[in-house]
């Protein structure tokens, strides 16, 4: 998520679609009408340039967006793109839910992440799995326990997690065999696996679960991202 280096984040729907200067179908000029500001100028509407070069991203009138947006100070008008981080609202559901979360001034670390399932035949090498669906996350640390149940697509979020380092566990074990986590996707260094997530008490991040089952045991993967979902500046929240 590129917030700290935007100059304007918000959700808003397109009104209009326009062609840039001398009628440049490959810059084009984005109107929106603004639902919820999270970062600048609290306007009704904003007019946003984008391109069809590197990054380019095509707006479709009546569609809502999450736009992460730049100044151009030479040209004195805002410009956004894919590199930007700007997306359909139905596919920033997280950023959004991260953003209202800070926002609204809570304290602890909001976690988002997925679980997903590998089944490895040795045999020839074939790989089956997906989703892991309806089964609860728990983080704990021996004092607190903290539950998330996964959705249809394995999606789950925390809010407001204080500091601390967790146990990550699933529930229901799959298989009733025991879980591993490993920092690196393909580790063999099995002794030295890290056993707890480090949570900071502040900010975001994204926890990702991958359960491969190989030669009869059931292994795990954490992937621990904490930059992905930055603190929001005090200055903003005003």
């Amino acid at each position: 998520m590129q917030f700290s280096t935007s100059d304007l984040v918000f959700v808003g729907k397109v009104v209009a679609v326009e062609n840039g200067k001398g009628g440049d179908s490959l810059n084009r000029n984005t109107r929106f009408q603004v639902e919820t500001c999270f970062k600048g100028e609290k306007e009704k509407e904003f007019l946003i340039g984008s391109s069809w070069g590197t990054c380019g991203i095509r707006f479709a009138v009546g569609e809502r967006y999450l736009v992460f947006a730049h100044v151009d100070a030479k040209e004195n008008r805002f410009f956004t793109g894919l590199c930007s981080g700007t997306d359909e609202v139905k596919d920033s559901a997280a950023e959004i839910a991260f953003l209202k979360f800070q926002a609204s001034k809570k304290t602890g670390t909001f976690i988002v992440g997925d679980v997903s399932r590998d089944l490895v035949d040795l045999r020839n090498g074939a790989v089956e799995g997906g989703p892991l669906g309806n089964v609860t996350v728990v983080l704990h640390d021996g004092e607190r326990k903290f539950e998330s149940r996964t959705d249809a697509n394995g999606k789950f979020r925390f809010e407001g997690i204080p500091a601390g380092n967790y146990e990550v566990t699933i529930d229901p074990m799959p298989d009733k065999t025991r879980l591993e986590f490993f920092t690196r996707p393909y580790s063999r260094d099995f002794q030295k696996a890290p056993r707890t997530l480090v949570v900071s008490g502040k900010g975001g991040l994204m926890l990702e679960v991958r359960i491969r089952r190989a030669y009869g045991q059931l292994l795990g993967n954490l992937e621990n991202l904490p930059e992905l979902l930055p603190p929001i500046p005090e200055s903003a929240r005003k």
